[in-house]
């Protein structure tokens, strides 16, 4: 499976969805799905992922605009169409009197600036208008 998702991480970053060609998107879709829903059972159920989320998040985004497409028919199966998998049984929900937000997929200032004033609106709509921010680095 690693030879396919090296293929095709390199062919996200070669070849933009719209040069994808009708011959080829059913093929294309299929594999991305497949790679994808193997790199989530790692992920989350073994706890042993073997790509950098950048990386998982460049095929994703790929899947998401190939589902953009004229003509094609989602996959309901597709990792952009339900919830990957639960949490192992080890961790468990805790409450939070505020909630955690997520820097989602922010890669660079430019995302986290966004971000920061995503979260500002939010809060408005709350009356919340003083807040901090605590990051932690993400170990997987």
């Amino acid at each position: 499976m690693q030879d396919f998702t090296d293929k095709y991480l390199e062919r996200v970053q070669t070849t933009p969805v719209s040069s994808v060609t009708q011959e080829e998107i059913e093929q294309v879709y299929k594999t991305l799905i497949e790679i994808l829903s193997y790199h989530n059972r790692l992920y989350y159920i073994k706890a042993q992922p073997i790509i950098a989320d950048g990386q998982y998040d460049a095929l994703f985004s790929y899947l998401q605009n190939l589902e953009k497409r004229e003509g094609l028919t989602i996959d309901p199966n597709s990792p952009t169409q339900r919830l990957v998998y639960q949490l192992q049984s080890e961790f468990f929900q805790a409450p939070h009197k505020i909630p955690l937000l997520s820097l989602e997929n922010s890669y660079n200032a430019m995302d986290l600036a966004e971000r920061d004033e995503s979260i500002r609106k939010s809060y408005a709509k709350e009356n919340i208008v003083e807040f901090t921010y605590i990051c932690e680095p993400k170990y997987d």
